[in-house]
């Protein structure tokens, strides 16, 4: 026969079980975990958010200075072409010391 501590070590544990409060205060703890792990991932996700606009503004900054590096080649060229390459009377535009 189980001696009473055993017995009352089953009840015990059988409390919890049993018990609707005991569910409530489950499901509550379990909501907190959950309310918890959602501050959490919306915490990452606003972080990885703010990573990607950086990288989109960095990217924009970069495409805007190409842009402008193009349309400077491009005004060479239609200077080259609209002189046949000449920016002075003996010098073209692919000597090494222009004027």
């Amino acid at each position: 026969m189980p001696s009473m501590q055993t017995r009352l070590l089953d009840y015990l544990k059988a409390v919890d079980i049993l018990t609707i409060n005991g569910d409530k205060a489950q499901l509550q703890k379990q909501v907190e975990d959950l309310k918890q792990e959602t501050k959490d991932n919306e915490f990452s996700i606003k972080g990885k958010l703010q990573e990607k606009d950086e990288e989109i503004r960095s990217m924009k900054e970069e495409l805007s200075s190409m842009k402008s590096e193009m349309n400077d080649v491009l005004e060479v060229l239609k200077i080259a072409k609209s002189n046949y390459g000449r920016v002075g009377k003996e010098r073209t535009m692919l000597d090494e010391k222009r004027i």
